[in-house]
């Protein structure tokens, strides 16, 4: 609304000028706050794409191979962080994990992640070793791209037949395994030195090895000693959780470190990722016939554990694979996974059929074990599929990437070693 002025000067002239230009100042004032509205859903609905894009690349790892227990997660100072955790499987039953950290926070660093991450993994099917990767990703921070942050990144693959850990460290603070901080001669970040020469560290993993990674955000978090957490600080959590506390909770009970409600201290990105060697494990590829249960049969006769145990195991295997073969229809494959762990032995069964899952025919029969022998002659079920259920300690079943897949688990007697 404006006033209308008239041509001669007095104060209600000059008072509706002033309101006037009020007016004008108002409106420009109210056009400058949508444009400002629509720039920061625009920005928003970026971050929320970004966020969605980040955690898209981060891993199933509740689908890891057997021979691993994993866990990992990470918190941003932002909606979206520069840090990154990955771990995939690789051909040769090998297993493959990194965290990462870029410098900064926001957008731009988180950006740098994805494609790290989608970089590392493209590299991971080309090069064997770690160190390969790890200067073919410098190559493309110090040459294809410019300007761009500082990343730190370990990145290592564990061999599941013999527990070898083969890794590369480029600047990022050193693992922790077993309860000790490995340190090895530093190695610059990616980014910081053109065409520099990165090596391969080795450690051989026993069954049951844990292997600790974190980010600066947690190390470098205030301290209730000292000015910072720092590495051994962390190590005092380690070692105050004991070898029993399962990956899950171990990640949680680190991470909480760097939360310290300090408003003075300005947070950074945060990740922990825990990786333990279960044991020896050994991948056996069969034909889906009943003359191939023998091989798998002979496998799990040598495993480590009490000829008691063993037969427990045994007849589940031999019921399960079974009923694989002979219901499992269209499968053309079905891959054995016998882990040898130091608390007993693991199985997994894995087939690209159709779907099919023996547990629920297992559940179906317990739950109606009065049915006669007329019940056990039907395709699926019966008492077989019940007795390899109670044979084992643990047993489940997923259908996972159009897989068919089966874990079991035996565990030790009390008292055998």
């Amino acid at each position: 609304a404006r006033v209308t002025v008239q041509e001669s000067r007095g104060e209600l002239t000059e008072l509706g000028e002033a309101f006037n230009t009020l007016m004008t100042e108002l409106d420009t004032r109210y056009q400058a706050l949508q444009e400002a509205a629509v720039e920061r859903e625009r920005a928003e609905r970026d971050i929320a794409l970004a966020s969605e894009a980040q955690s898209s690349m981060l891993p199933r790892l509740d689908m890891v191979p057997p021979g691993i227990e994993a866990s990992a997660q990470s918190i941003s100072a932002r909606q979206v962080g520069g840090d990154l955790y990955d771990l995939f499987a690789l051909p040769g039953n090998r297993v493959a994990f990194a965290l990462g950290d870029t410098c900064g926070k926001g957008m731009g660093a988180a950006l740098l992640m994805v494609q790290t991450v989608t970089a590392l993994r493209s590299l991971a099917a080309l090069y064997e070793r770690p160190s390969q990767c790890i200067a073919h990703l410098n190559h493309l921070a110090t040459t294809v791209a410019y300007d761009v942050p500082l990343t730190t990144l370990f990145y290592g693959i564990v061999h599941l037949d013999d527990g070898r850990l083969v890794y590369c460290n480029a600047g990022h603070p050193a693992p922790i395994i077993d309860g000790e901080i490995v340190r090895t001669p530093a190695q610059p970040s990616l980014g910081a030195v053109d065409d520099a020469q990165y090596r391969d560290d080795e450690i051989t993993l026993r069954p049951g090895s844990t292997v600790v990674l974190v980010s600066d955000g947690v190390t470098e978090a205030p301290g209730q000693e000292s000015r910072f957490v720092g590495l051994d600080g962390v190590l005092r959590e380690v070692r105050d959780a004991g070898a029993g506390i399962s990956a899950r909770d171990l990640v949680e009970r680190l991470l909480a470190l760097s939360q310290t409600g300090d408003a003075d201290f300005e947070e950074d990105d945060a990740t922990v990722a825990v990786v333990r060697y279960r044991g020896p494990s050994t991948v056996l590829r069969v034909a889906p016939r009943v003359d191939a249960v023998e091989p798998v049969l002979a496998r799990i006769d040598g495993c480590d554990l009490p000829p008691a145990d063993r037969l427990r195991l045994r007849l589940a295997v031999e019921e399960l694979l079974v009923n694989v073969i002979e219901h499992g229809r269209s499968a053309t494959s079905i891959e054995v996974t016998v882990v040898n762990r130091f608390d007993g032995v693991g199985v997994r069964l894995e087939d690209n059929g159709i779907r099919f899952d023996p547990t629920r025919q297992a559940k179906a029969a317990a739950a109606n074990p009065r049915a006669g022998d007329e019940a056990l002659e039907t395709p699926i079920g019966g008492k077989g599929l019940t007795l390899a259920r109670h044979s084992v300690d643990d047993l489940c079943y997923v259908r996972w990437q159009g897989l068919n897949r089966l874990d079991m688990f035996k565990s030790r007697s009390a008292g055998d070693s």
